[in-house]
């Protein structure tokens, strides 16, 4: 209509420009964008709702520059379209906050008494808005190949040709495609499962420490691994796999035995994986059952001493059913994330071993090499989607699953 109406349709083809995919996509988010709107205010808002309505209107503003760029000449023709969406976006934010403030006055007391808590979180809202949902609209790039014709990035994005789902094709018809998310998967659910049981166990054991200083400094200790990067864990490995000088053959070799080529020997390296995951990990996924642990009311186990319950029993029956919910909601949010690999571990620990790469090739590593070997950037753009939607269907239906059984653990 705004073509027509404005006389674009001649400069346009003139210019060889066919806008109106960006055009039907622009009017889908947007109406999308005034459904969710009109839902929020029409029944109870909840955040779920409204982190779905944020992409929208961030995706429907990229598709409307879009458009601008595309019309040139006509561009003041959107305008008014671009501050409906400003005032749409503000809504949304203020309904947040709306939201966040009256959850929290109905919980907890007054705003103004958790000022410093607020204050502390508001770095993490604004990393999350700014690298979580600003860049969503880039999802465009998964149907597209992607190429620079000059230094505008609207254009390189308008110009670049649609190839729909090639790039998700590549990605599936790959020989290795089975095999990196056969990896991917199980190394996940072991890390998951492993880690769990690692983070709550340590949890546990520094929590019964008598000593709290001596509790501080072996939770410190056990913390500190998840500052190293991989590559300084690589070395760390090389020092202690390496064929000639490694820790482990010369202790091999002081017992008689004969050493042990690491880096050519495959049926090592699952191990090996999982134990430099959970010795990176554990420190750092203990904190929040520490946290959770330090929050129980100490009435409740002296009321099980006195009735003749010992340490061991008190962890049984009381410990360990009072972190249940916290352990069912890190575990609904691992479970998204099963299908991303640790790219830092996969990628530096082999030290780039070929005999390993059965063992060590993961999806995000496989996308790693394709693009580095000159694959064009919609191909990691597919694979990103394709882990975000599957992580997506994931979380929702293990918190289904999680609220049939037990609705207080349910994530929402």
């Amino acid at each position: 209509m705004l073509i027509g109406t404005h006389g674009l349709d001649g400069l346009l083809k003139s210019n060889n420009l066919k806008p109106m995919s960006f055009l039907l996509a622009t009017v889908l988010f947007f109406v999308i964008g005034l459904v969710l709107v009109f839902v929020i205010y029409r029944r109870k808002p909840t955040i779920f709702t409204l982190a779905v309505s944020l992409p929208t209107v961030v995706s429907s503003y990229f598709f409307t520059s879009m458009y601008t760029w595309i019309v040139k000449q006509g561009a003041h023709i959107m305008i008014g379209f671009r501050l409906l969406l400003v005032i749409q976006l503000a809504i949304m934010v203020c309904t947040i906050f709306a939201i966040v403030l009256n959850r929290v006055s109905a919980r907890t007391g007054a705003f103004k008494s958790h000022l410093a808590m607020f204050s502390m979180l508001a770095p993490g809202l604004i990393y999350l808005i700014v690298f979580s949902y600003l860049p969503m609209p880039g999802i465009v790039l998964a149907f597209k190949r992607y190429r620079v014709f000059g230094r505008n990035v609207l254009e390189n994005f308008y110009k670049s040709e649609w190839v729909m789902f090639e790039n998700f094709k590549y990605l599936f018809s790959s020989p290795d495609a089975a095999m990196i998310t056969r990896n991917t998967i199980l190394y996940n659910v072991t890390f998951m499962l492993l880690g769990l049981v690692a983070s709550v166990g340590l949890a546990i054991l520094i929590s019964e420490l008598p000593n709290r200083r001596m509790a501080k400094i072996y939770q410190t200790t056990y913390f500190l691994p998840y500052f190293l990067s991989w590559m300084v864990v690589a070395y760390l490995g090389f020092a202690l796999f390496n064929y000639e000088l490694g820790v482990l053959n010369r202790i091999l070799k002081t017992l008689g035995l004969d050493p042990v080529d690491w880096y050519m020997e495959p049926k090592y390296w699952p191990f090996i994986y999982v134990i430099a995951n959970l010795w990176k990990y554990t420190g750092n996924g203990s904190i929040v059952y520490i946290a959770a642990i330090a929050g129980f009311d100490p009435e409740i186990y002296e009321a099980a001493s006195i009735d003749g319950a010992g340490r061991w029993k008190q962890t049984m029956y009381l410990t360990i059913p009072m972190l249940v919910p916290m352990m069912t909601l890190l575990t609904i949010l691992a479970v998204g994330r099963i299908f991303n690999a640790d790219l830092g571990m996969f990628l530096s620990l082999p030290m780039g071993s070929g005999p390993l790469r059965n063992v060590s090739n993961v999806i995000d590593l496989y996308v790693f090499n394709s693009l580095r070997g000159g694959s064009n950037m919609g191909f990691p753009a597919a694979a990103a989607f394709y882990q975000s939607l599957v992580g997506f269907v994931l979380i929702l239906t293990t918190n289904t699953i999680v609220r049939r059984i037990n609705p207080d653990n349910a994530l929402f």
